[in-house]
């Protein structure tokens, strides 16, 4: 009885959040499996990084004919050959497994990351499952295991907005300021908008960061904020 899972770190994401995905496998029945093949079709959504790929915690170099782990660039889809004798990871994943033992002590681990798209629209779904072929040596045949359940990641985007007034009487509900600046930091790099005619102003497609919002208070005005600092 092979059994196979699949897990991932972050199981809500946002764009361009770099997700690790880890691989259990383990033989818990009573006859050996051999020539094991681990592959993993990456959905449109995702984008590998490279040498990334660890079988129980031991980093490969992603090329085939190389060593256990091999990514093809070219199909998006990764390739571990596990178990006792493993050999190198071959085009197309189809030699070189190894054995899984009876009665396996403990799980073989295989680890790989993979970044959001950085484009993603919001409340996508991104869905993965991975492929475990071998042969069952008693049953005399080929057996494929699919990862279960399959691993879902919730792509959120967060946004920050507001509006800039001519905060005459300190009350933020004044005139509004079309065509003001306005510096978004705290991300990778800044960002800048203008306000529209209602003064509002609006950044989007943000990580789960802690962001500074900063107006360029207009010639011969100074900046000041609402009382409870929220717009």
């Amino acid at each position: 009885n092979v059994i196979m899972s699949k897990t991932v770190d972050k199981p809500i994401a946002y764009p361009g959040d770099v997700l690790t995905y880890t691989i259990s496998v383990r033989n818990s029945g009573v006859e050996t499996a051999t020539n094991a093949i681990i592959n993993d079709q990456l959905p449109p959504e995702l984008t590998y990084v490279p040498g990334s790929i660890k079988i129980n915690g031991v980093a490969q170099t992603d090329t085939p004919n190389n060593d256990q782990g091999y990514y093809d660039a070219t199909n998006k889809k990764i390739y571990a050959n596990i178990g006792t004798g493993a050999g190198a990871a071959t085009t197309g994943g189809i030699t070189n497994g190894g054995t899984l033992a009876a009665n396996m002590p403990s799980a073989i681990l295989i680890t790989f990351q993979a970044t959001v798209d950085p484009t993603i629209t919001a409340q996508t779904t991104i869905g993965n499952v991975a492929e475990l072929n071998a042969y069952a040596n008693i049953l005399g045949y080929n057996i494929r295991i699919l990862s279960n359940p399959i691993t879902n990641v919730q792509v959120n985007i967060l946004s920050i907005s507001g509006y800039v007034y001519d905060d005459f009487d300190n009350t933020a509900t004044d005139n509004p300021l079309a065509g003001v600046t306005v510096t978004l930091t705290g991300g990778a790099s800044p960002q800048t908008t203008t306000t529209n005619a209602t003064g509002f102003y609006q950044f989007t497609g943000l990580k789960n960061l802690a962001y500074t919002v900063t107006p360029t208070a207009p010639a011969g005005m100074a900046p000041t904020y609402d009382p409870d600092q929220l717009t």
